[in-house]
């Protein structure tokens, strides 16, 4: 939970400093999201790799690795002199994302015994602790006079590093000759791919729908209900502190009715939030919605993960990988996209296209198979 909170502060760093690049390097947001697209793109090709990795052979130190570049990568960016700079900063940053969560996933998944739903949902907690945290310190701190401060902080994931070592100790050494030997243990259920790439597509429309209130919901709060950035990172990390609650609520009911109805109902209260929040007239009718859109966003964060590996008992480090990949990927490659409609048309329009979206993916939801975790 440590390691994830922390590797996830610093992931969640990137779209909070999309206000201050495009302040400092007047930029406008759809350029301004770029930040989080290099942040991702080599995500992109390298998670799932780690995940394959992680199912042939241990590999405990990428988790410690990876935290310590995705905190340097931050640190770089925070203070670059230039947007080219500090993209290339934080593309560094999301390759120690992209280390740091097949294999952190495939332990959770050890580590859980039968309660994989309640394991995996306490793992995520501490993630979204990190994403909370993020832009309530980030967006303050990332000014000319006080990024040095900002950077600085970066040198706390050390002492995280250590600890999270520690953690990964724990680990049996031949992990990777038996996870070898999965593919033909025949105790095991078989892969389900084509369930699982149809998960991918519902991972990555979640994905596009917190990566858009991660990067946008500051400004919206200052553009569209005439409020400063300060306020916006506030209700930002109450979104995310809230979302704790709905990731604990729909780890514990997945252990019980199954991940498949958690994720359905989840994205079935999607559409509604969106759209109640492009309706808000005022930042006092934004806070009465963001309770709902914080369970419907994270209640099946890290039940997607759990399904996942359902789908794939033979290959976890591959479902780890390619679920959690898909979460950081698809969000941050769509979030130059929603940028240009949100510059084009407003942010309120821009929640309406979420809002619309939801059926979508409720529909697909709907047609997952339900395979509890063994």
């Amino acid at each position: 939970m440590l390691g994830h909170g922390a590797t996830d502060f610093y992931q969640a760093a990137v779209p909070a400093l999309v206000p201050y690049f495009i302040v400092t390097f007047h930029l406008t947001l759809a350029r301004g999201a770029s930040a989080v697209f290099a942040a991702t793109i080599l995500s992109a090709v390298l998670q799932p790799y780690f995940g394959w990795l992680a199912d042939r052979r241990a590999t405990p130190w990428l988790t410690t690795y990876g935290l310590l570049l995705a905190a340097g990568g931050i640190a770089v960016a925070v203070m670059a002199p230039s947007f080219t700079i500090a993209l290339v900063a934080v593309a560094f940053a999301g390759i120690g994302v992209a280390a740091f969560h097949p294999e952190a996933t495939r332990a959770v998944n050890v580590f859980s015994g039968q309660s994989k739903g309640t394991g995996m949902s306490f793992f995520t907690i501490g993630g979204n602790i990190g994403f909370a945290l993020a832009p309530i310190i980030v967006v303050p701190l990332a000014t000319a006079s006080t990024r040095g401060v900002l950077a600085a902080l970066c040198l706390l994931a050390i002492p995280s590093a250590w600890v999270m070592s520690r953690a990964m100790g724990a680990l049996p050494l031949e992990r990777g000759r038996k996870s070898m030997s999965a593919e033909h243990d025949a105790s095991l259920p078989h892969d389900a791919w084509g369930a699982f790439a149809l998960l991918g597509i519902v991972v990555g429309m979640r994905s596009m729908m917190v990566v858009a209130m991660n990067t946008f919901l500051p400004t919206y709060w200052a553009r569209t209900l005439h409020r400063s950035l300060q306020g916006g990172a506030l209700a930002l990390s109450m979104l995310l502190a809230i979302g704790l609650a709905g990731v604990l609520v729909g780890g514990k009911m997945a252990d019980r009715i199954g991940a498949k109805r958690v994720i359905l109902w989840s994205a079935i209260a999607m559409g509604p939030a969106f759209w109640l929040l492009a309706s808000a007239r005022n930042a006092t009718e934004a806070w009465v919605v963001l309770p709902l859109l914080a369970f419907a966003l994270f209640g099946s964060g890290g039940v997607m993960v759990v399904l996942g590996q359902a789908y794939l008992p033979r290959h976890l480090g591959t479902a780890s990988g390619v679920t959690v990949g898909l979460a950081v990927t698809f969000g941050g490659l769509a979030a130059p996209l929603l940028g240009r409609v949100a510059d084009v048309n407003g942010l309120h329009t821009m929640l309406l296209l979420l809002a619309a979206c939801a059926p979508v993916m409720a529909l697909i939801a709907w047609r997952l198979p339900d395979r509890r975790h063994h």
